[in-house]
């Protein structure tokens, strides 16, 4: 269910496509489809997820990365997840 999508305290970056929620849990996107309530890992990753969005165009996911020690870059991925 839902209720079995990995969340923090407090978990602002979710996003709705597609009739599927997005929703970032640390290093991870998950997705939820709205259809099935079928809960999926879209992307597991190493970067640290500091923001989070979907171009409501076309889908494309962008990820914010932020980092204290090097300059953070903004990072887009295909609906696949592939790396654009």
């Amino acid at each position: 269910s839902i209720a079995d999508v990995p969340v923090g305290s407090f978990n602002s970056k979710i996003a709705l496509y597609n009739n599927k929620i997005y929703t970032v849990s640390k290093n991870k996107v998950y997705t939820v489809d709205l259809s099935t309530q079928i809960i999926s890992e879209f992307i597991s990753n190493d970067y640290s997820i500091y923001g989070f969005g979907i171009n409501p165009q076309n889908g494309d996911l962008y990820l914010g990365e932020g980092s204290f020690s090097q300059a953070s870059r903004i990072r887009r991925l295909s609906t696949d997840g592939t790396l654009i």
